[in-house]
């Protein structure tokens, strides 16, 4: 491995100490079979047993340090204090504009989605015009966003897009929150 990728490492083992995350860092959850004992912030390297010994090739499979260490047998809820997440985006359009702040949107949700979940979230449009979603507009899916800085209509018919970016947390299946 070369500095930088020491220096990334290092860097991400102390940002995860201090509770921020580099754009860079990939975190995974590792379950064992049997118990091993790894204390917190050490390096791990995992290795490839399963490869053929007499071939020329590279039998590491991954490495990283260790963030936090879970005991599952004493708390079997444990894996929830891990705030593990995926990003998640919605995409519609602009189905007419009402005013020069707000729109009817359409083809991000489903006809029986509950609307009253989105709420508030931040839409961002192709332009990078920010504005948020109010709430339903009739029974078809098609919602309301209102953009507190206004936004301009397009020239020739083009088609405005609305994206919804969102995380959904992974481990936590009671609650199906999504967070900005």
């Amino acid at each position: 491995a070369d500095a930088g990728e020491a220096g990334a490492a290092d860097l991400a083992a102390a940002s995860a100490r201090a509770g921020d995350t580099p754009a860079f860092a990939t975190w995974a959850v590792l379950v064992f079979d049997q118990p091993i004992t790894c204390p917190e912030d050490s390096l791990y390297i995992a290795s490839r047993f399963d490869a053929d010994i007499h071939q020329n090739t590279c039998r590491l499979a991954f490495h990283g340090r260790l963030v936090r260490a879970i005991d599952l047998e004493k708390t079997p809820d444990g894996v929830r204090r891990i705030k593990a997440f995926k990003m998640k985006q919605r995409e519609g359009t602009v189905e007419r504009f009402v005013d020069e702040r707000s729109v009817i949107g359409k083809g991000m949700f489903k006809k029986e989605t509950d609307l009253g979940l989105f709420a508030g979230m931040r839409v961002v449009t192709d332009r990078g015009e920010a504005g948020a979603i109010d709430g339903g507009f009739g029974k078809s899916g098609k919602y309301k966003v209102y953009f507190s800085d206004g936004i301009a209509p397009r020239e020739n018919g083009e088609t405005t897009r609305l994206y919804l970016r969102f995380k959904r947390y992974v481990f936590d299946k009671e609650a199906k929150k999504m967070v900005q």
